[in-house]
Parts: structure tokens; C-alpha cells; sequence
């Protein structure tokens, strides 16, 4: 049977899931000391690779802090993409790229050029370890206000910021972000990194490549249509979302009550952009009423920005 690039793709992920599973089932893994169940790690690491945020265990009580980052290293490959966290290792190593390589790559990136694989690549790690890290140093304060531990706060915001980041809605609070549905910062910091992290890399490197050159004599630069259609479409869909939630339940459901308006609305706005891929909640999900449900369940249906090809004419994004 040859090995195409997408079996390529397809096998790749089915062995992180696996390695994943195997050491999330391990004594080191656990909070107890003791092994675990390999079914437990196994749906732990599918839906971590997967991004889906689904867990059948309380992450911050049940797995140690070994446990933890070997959960936040499985949904950054899942969010990074199999083939590009490969690449970004044979670039470590300082190995060249085969041709079968370059091929499953362009793939994997659904660009149309193999030219400039390297320096995608490149930005694209780096992209993500900016705003993953500056996300990061943004909820420290929030979390140790809520911890009182600097060294707790500090792990804590760096695995919800990579779990935003990558869309993956796992937690380590056993309430999820409920303890925080009044703080501007911690929501505001973890709902920027789901945007950013949901729109795609095309349509962050052309706004980067904007504000880049945006001072330059002359500079007009021409959004492409993936953009325009991204950006407007996440615009549209969290405003009448946020309003949607607002008024189909925060605004008027007694289990809401002890809430200000302003929290409300910082509450609703939350959800719009958090249903759509991400799974965090800051208000119970179980006193929602079924038309809020049903809200949720439409965004999630059209979830996040999809990443459009490159067009063929255009050079590839800076490395950083």
C-alpha cells in the first residue's frame, strides 16, 4: 500500500494519539501516583490531539503537573497540525526536506506552491509562541488573584493560553472559567486567543503584512478575499451572537439575576466567541434555557474561520 501524503497525515496523528494515550495513562501522569486507565488516556489524548476540549475526567484534579503538560503539548500539535510540528523538528535537527516531505506538507498547509515551505513554517511556530506567550503573561495576574500562588498562577496561565490559543476548551478549574465570568481581564485575554487562533494563519499574516506597511508612502495594501470574508463573517456572527445570547436568557432568566448588565453582556459576548470552537464557559451551561442552547448549537455547527489556500501569486508570509 503506498504511503500517500494524506495516509501520511492520517497516520501521523493515530501515532500522537497513541504516545499520548500510553503516557497519560502512566503513574508520572496522575495526581494518585498510580497507573491509570489506558481508555481514560485514550479519550484524553483524541479529544486533546483533536481539539474538541471533551474530558471525562477533571484535568486539575486528576492529572499532575507532568500530566498537564503532556495534555498541553498534545492539543498544540493538534492545533499546529501533525506535518507542521514535524517540519518545525527536521528544521531543529537541521535535516533537509525529501520530497515526499514537501509534498504531504503543502497538503497538510493546503497551499499550492511547495516554494517557501520552510519560512511558512517558520512564521507560523513563531506566530503562535508570540501570541501564546503574551497571552500567557496577560492572565497571570488575573489567576493569581484567584490562586494566590505566583508559581500556580503562572502554569495556569500558560496552559489556558495555549488551550485558547489552539481552540482545544480544556481547564484546569474544576468550575471551568465560571469563577471568572466578572473578570475583564481573564476574558478578555482568553476570547482574543480564541479569535485569533479560530480566523486561520492566512488571515493573521495578511494583517500583520497590513500594520507592517501600513506607514509606507504609497502603501496600498489589497486584502484578499479570504480575508475580507473571515474577518466580516467572525464580526457578524459574534455580535448577533452575543445579543442573541443576551436576550434569549442572560437578560432575563432569574438564574442570571444576581449578575450586572455589564456582566451580561461580557457574559453573553463570551459564549458567542467560546461555542463557536472552543468549549470554555463562564456561566453553567446546565441554567441555560433551549433557546440560548439553541444558539450555542448553531455556532458550534458553523464554528471557526477555515484556513483558505494561498493563492499561487502571492509571495509566503514573513518569517518573524
Amino acid at each position: 500500500m503506498a504511503l500517500t501524503p494524506a495516509r501520511t497525515i492520517c497516520l501521523g496523528f493515530l501515532a500522537v494519539i497513541a504516545l499520548g494515550a500510553l503516557l497519560l495513562a502512566m503513574p508520572f501522569s496522575l495526581q494518585t501516583g498510580t497507573g491509570g486507565s489506558l481508555l481514560t488516556g485514550l479519550f484524553t489524548a483524541t479529544s486533546a490531539v483533536c481539539v474538541t476540549g471533551l474530558s471525562v475526567v477533571d484535568v486539575g484534579t486528576f492529572y499532575s503537573p507532568l500530566g498537564q503538560g503532556i495534555l498541553a503539548l498534545l492539543f498544540q500539535v493538534g492545533g499546529l497540525g501533525y506535518m507542521t510540528a514535524t517540519t518545525l523538528l527536521l528544521i531543529l535537527i537541521g535535516q533537509r526536506f525529501s520530497l515526499r516531505h514537501k509534498l504531504t506538507l503543502q497538503q497538510a498547509l493546503d497551499v499550492q506552491s511547495l516554494t517557501g515551505g520552510r519560512q511558512l513554517v517558520q512564521s507560523i511556530v513563531a506566530a503562535t509562541l508570540l501570541l501564546e506567550l503574551t497571552g500567557a503573561l496577560l492572565l497571570v495576574g488575573p489567576f493569581h488573584a484567584k490562586l494566590g500562588d505566583w508559581g500556580k498562577a503562572l502554569w495556569y496561565a500558560v496552559f489556558h493560553s495555549v488551550s485558547a490559543f489552539n481552540n482545544a476548551g480544556f481547564g484546569l478549574f474544576p468550575d471551568n472559567l465560571v469563577g471568572f465570568v466578572d473578570s475583564l481581564a481573564a476574558n478578555g485575554v482568553i476570547a482574543g486567543l480564541i479569535v485569533l487562533g479560530g480566523i486561520g494563519y492566512q488571515v493573521l499574516f495578511e494583517a500583520y503584512l497590513w500594520f507592517r506597511f501600513r506607514w509606507y508612502r504609497g502603501n496600498r495594501h489589497k486584502f484578499s478575499l479570504n480575508f475580507l470574508v473571515a474577518v466580516s463573517t467572525t464580526a457578524v456572527l459574534l455580535v448577533g451572537g452575543t445579543f442573541a445570547f443576551y436576550f434569549a436568557d442572560l437578560a432575563i432568566s432569574p438564574a442570571f439575576a444576581n449578575l450586572t448588565t455589564g456582566t451580561k453582556l461580557w457574559a453573553s459576548w463570551f459564549m458567542a466567541v467560546t461555542t463557536r470552537t472552543a468549549g470554555f464557559n463562564t456561566v453553567d451551561m446546565a441554567q441555560l434555557n433551549s433557546t440560548s442552547l439553541l444558539v450555542a448549537i448553531a455556532l458550534m455547527f458553523l464554528g471557526a474561520s477555515p484556513g483558505a489556500p494561498v493563492a499561487a501569486s502571492r509571495p509566503p508570509p514573513p518569517a518573524f
